[in-house]
């Protein structure tokens, strides 16, 4: 494994691992609460790609 790609790989994982925190405590808060704001901010936190099957 080349040196330089290792703080790439863990840049990478730990993005991803913060979507996906992100994304289930915005489905959390979206079935505690389902106020108009909340979504809307989701929405606008969020791109379309990744909302659409939530919103489906």
């Amino acid at each position: 494994m080349f040196p330089s790609l290792v703080p790439l790989l863990f840049l990478s994982l730990s993005f991803l691992f913060f979507l996906c925190i992100l994304l289930l405590s915005a489905t959390y808060y979206r079935s505690l609460s389902s106020s108009p704001s909340l979504s809307f901010l989701f929405l606008l936190s969020s791109p379309p790609s990744s909302f659409l099957p939530l919103s489906a």
